[in-house]
């Protein structure tokens, strides 16, 4: 069981990275990116309580370099009670609409409802606090000219990465995503989307329940009607990372604990004898990734017994003590205002996978996340 253990954690993180670059050499496939591709877009902005940044967003999203004729701006309020509703009637002469829910039904029934007020032929879905490069939309809809594509995935850049250590290590968890979302692009199709930047095709557009995931269960009903999910990083949208790693803790439990209960929803897509390298790429990337803290501690328990077995026991298992110390010592510098990127790497690493732990005990439990509260001040 140890070497098990041993065997499925460093498959997950190196072992899958490798075989996508290894399917990737006999496996690729092109995406005709249409240049003069313009269909009608629909931009859903979803917000609860944003009026800090709503104002910022609505004007970043006018400057857009699309053709204004062809974009429409929706601001989906889920039950705002501060001034962003008002915000946003501030530029309903600039065509800019809102789509107000006095109840709180949370971020995927929001855009469930403002799609059905949307006219485009494409709708881009991003966040408040999610500021575009100009040419963004252009970027992100010049793949549809291409029939096989039904979703788009672009790029998130943090633009205060280095100001905090949660803001340090998501930026190294996201270069490491960013490989293997070109990877599996490339290969077959994304498994799931950025949240603040993310396009999908009206007619391929399911409606989804309430507490289910958009930007992770939405492409994988994109892939279940046979169309591809593909990565355009030259879409590119700006936001900051959290600001302590209490707050990411917060953001991924809530993300893993949503995205375990899409994944079961789907679960049809783990079968790979009928969706071929895509099952094998939603196993490894979410299902074992998710899995990693219950082989954790098999791995450190289980190590325990074999103590007398011989010095590469006794050295993994001084290995795991010194590796969790560390977390512990990254945490306490945090706690004390101090960077240094040897503690935080263990840290992070350990905040993410106990979030997950903490995600299967929500859903095992029955425990739903449904609405979120803005991390901004």
């Amino acid at each position: 069981m140890f070497w098990i253990f041993i065997f499925a954690i460093v498959y997950v993180y190196l072992g899958y990275p490798c075989l996508l670059i290894l399917l990737s050499i006999f496996k690729g496939e092109k995406i005709a990116r249409g240049k003069r591709f313009t269909p009608s877009v629909s931009l859903v902005v979803v917000a609860y309580n944003e009026e800090k940044v709503i104002r910022q967003k609505i004007e970043n999203s006018l400057v857009l370099d699309y053709l204004h004729d062809k974009l429409e701006i929706i601001v989906a309020s889920d039950g705002s009670t501060d001034k962003t509703n008002v915000i946003v009637a501030e530029y309903a002469d600039k065509g800019v609409r809102l789509s107000h829910s006095i109840e709180r039904k949370g971020k995927t029934v929001a855009q469930n409802d403002a799609v059905l007020k949307s006219s485009g032929e494409v709708i881009v879905f991003s966040d408040a606090n999610a500021m575009y490069a100009k040419d963004a939309i252009k970027k992100l809809v010049r793949n549809f000219d291409d029939k096989r594509v039904g979703c788009v995935c672009g790029e998130l850049k943090y633009t205060n990465s280095s100001e905090s250590v949660a803001g340090k290590s998501e930026s190294l968890y996201w270069k490491y995503e960013k490989f293997l979302k070109r990877k599996e692009s490339q290969i077959s199709s994304l498994l799931g989307v950025t949240g603040s930047i993310y396009a999908v095709r009206r007619a391929l557009y399911v409606p989804l329940k309430q507490d289910i995931i958009s930007d992770f269960v939405e492409p994988l009903e994109i892939v279940r009607n046979r169309h591809k999910v593909v990565y355009e990083s030259e879409a590119i949208s700006f936001e900051k990372a959290s600001a302590d790693m209490k707050t990411e803790f917060e953001r991924k439990t809530r993300i893993v604990t949503r995205s375990i209960r899409g994944l079961f929803n789907e679960r049809e897509l783990l079968n790979p004898f009928k969706y071929g390298i895509f099952s094998i790429q939603l196993i490894s990337h979410k299902l074992l990734r998710w899995t990693v803290p219950l082989f954790l501690i098999g791995l450190f328990v289980s190590n325990f017994f074999l103590w007398y077995n011989g010095n590469i026991y006794r050295g993994l298992l001084v290995f795991q003590i010194v590796f969790y110390l560390s977390a512990l010592v990254g945490w306490f510098f945090e706690l004390i205002g101090s960077q240094i990127k040897l503690f935080y790497i263990p840290y992070y690493f350990c905040m993410v996978n106990s979030a997950a732990l903490i995600g299967w005990f929500k859903y095992l439990t029955g425990q739903k996340e449904v609405i979120w509260e803005t991390t901004r001040k």
